[in-house]
């Protein structure tokens, strides 16, 4: 599989960073957009512009602001990596815990194309990634980060009624 590396670089004052041109942006430019663009439109889904992630793709809209849980685009990043609707596909390039919990935070926070870090409520369980974030080491930061209730590894199936 695509090992996980993180995909920006470090953001040395991560609360003066604007949230998505300076992080959410450059993530999705970096893992997604190679095959969610004008180029490349699978799914009919693109990602590289704000106008255009707000259209969505053939299944509809893939962030509904304020709900990480029922937004397809954190939904397809938390299957479990051998599922074929698992993104981004196993054999490209993986998030980190990290780009996933930011990505998780900015739709629970809206899903803003404009602001601050600093300009948006962040809990005592974020601390991790922006550390993460501004030295570049994501792999010690995912160990401690899971407090936001993302599920981690791959989950139960329920039992067939």
């Amino acid at each position: 599989p695509g090992e996980a590396k993180p995909a920006l670089p470090p953001v040395a004052q991560v609360q003066e960073a604007d949230v998505y041109n300076d992080l959410v942006g450059p993530l999705l430019q970096k893992r997604c957009v190679h095959c969610h663009s004008p180029q490349k439109t699978k799914g009919g889904l693109q990602l590289h512009l704000p106008e255009a992630i707000g259209k969505g793709g053939e299944n509809g809209p893939v962030l509904l602001a304020g709900q990480p849980g029922s937004s397809p685009l954190i939904q397809r990043l938390l299957l479990p990596h051998n599922d074929k609707k698992h993104m981004p596909p196993i054999q490209e390039g993986q998030l980190t815990e990290t780009e996933i919990q930011l990505l998780h935070w900015w739709v629970a926070q809206g899903a803003a194309y404009t602001g601050k870090v600093k300009s948006l409520p962040q809990g005592p369980d974020m601390q991790p990634v922006w550390t993460a974030l501004q030295t570049g080491n994501h792999a010690t930061a995912a160990d401690k980060v899971n407090t936001t209730g993302i599920p981690t590894g791959e989950a139960p199936m329920p039992d067939a009624q």
